[in-house]
């Protein structure tokens, strides 16, 4: 299996022997490297490659591990709940999405990436706002290259929005038609 890193470089990972299929079958291929994987998953790729490999991965789990997999992120996600509700709240209410409409603003593309992070499945009129504030930002990115780091930030945003549940098909294909703009820009 080949995994692409954030530079777009292929890196080879032969996942046959987490099964033990590579002694049965003779290849002689060498033993994943769990710890490599984790490096190079955790420093080399980017967060919007991260999200994207998870997301993939994730579609191809069988329905129990799913429900496995729920649970484990239901108690991983439990820590920070304190911290995250208020924003949770906000980024479910569509009187606090319809005031971020400056997506140049580093503040504002900011909260739109804790927004949808926290944007609930099921939240399809907020889902609605936000898209058509990213939609206001593929009209925005015509001017000037901006930094790497906001760059990265909009990777980030655009993968998000093309994998969210709460976005319908339609606005999920036209967010990652905006995020190849943005990867050959």
């Amino acid at each position: 299996m080949k995994l692409r890193a954030a530079g777009g470089e292929n890196h080879r990972c032969d996942l046959n022997s987490v099964n033990g299929s590579d002694r049965e079958s003779g290849t002689g291929a060498a033993q994943l490297d769990k710890e490599a994987v984790f490096e190079w998953f955790g420093l080399q790729l980017n967060p919007s490659g991260r999200v994207e490999l998870l997301c993939g991965l994730l579609h191809m789990c069988q329905p129990l591990e799913l429900r496995f997999l729920g649970a484990c992120l239901e108690d991983l996600a439990r820590r920070d709940f304190t911290v995250l509700r208020d924003y949770e709240i906000r980024a479910n209410c569509p009187a606090d999405l319809e005031g971020l409409v400056d997506v140049r603003d580093p503040v504002v593309l900011s909260k739109l990436l804790v927004y949808l992070s926290l944007l609930g499945s099921k939240s399809r009129e907020c889902a609605g706002i936000l898209f058509r504030t990213l939609s206001r930002m593929d009209a925005g990115m015509c001017g000037a290259l901006p930094e790497p780091e906001t760059v990265d930030q909009l990777r980030l945003l655009f993968t998000m929005g093309s994998l969210h549940p709460a976005f319908s098909f339609y606005q999920r294909e036209e967010l990652r038609a905006q995020l190849d703009r943005l990867q050959r820009w």
